[in-house]
């Protein structure tokens, strides 16, 4: 399947230029950018939760 999907040298030239026109320029830095962001959302989530204590949830 990977084959199928990689534009390589043994391909025409139309074809791997349909290939690369599949995802938008912007796509990969933009999902780059939101993963970035929800993995430090879930690191400052752990650190809140890691500096609360069980007895002033429970009060």
């Amino acid at each position: 399947m990977d084959a199928a999907v990689s534009p390589d040298a043994s391909q025409p030239a139309p074809f791997r230029a349909d290939l690369q026109q599949l995802i938008p320029t912007w796509y990969s830095p933009t999902h780059s950018l939101i993963i970035g962001a929800v993995i430090v959302g879930l690191a400052v989530a752990v650190f809140l939760l890691a500096r609360t204590s069980d007895l002033d949830f429970y009060q």
